[in-house]
């Protein structure tokens, strides 16, 4: 887990299959997807 600071300058650097939520963690993108169902729509 990292600050919403950390996260947004790490966002443009992330590794495939990683997503950044709005709360400021970086999480693997398979596991999003089973909770919010859409990371996409997630993201807005």
């Amino acid at each position: 887990m990292v600050t919403k600071k950390e996260g947004l300058k790490a966002n443009g650097k992330l590794k495939k299959g990683y997503k950044f939520k709005k709360g400021g963690t970086i999480v693997k993108a398979k596991s999003t997807a089973k909770k919010k169902g859409s990371v996409k729509a997630g993201k807005r």
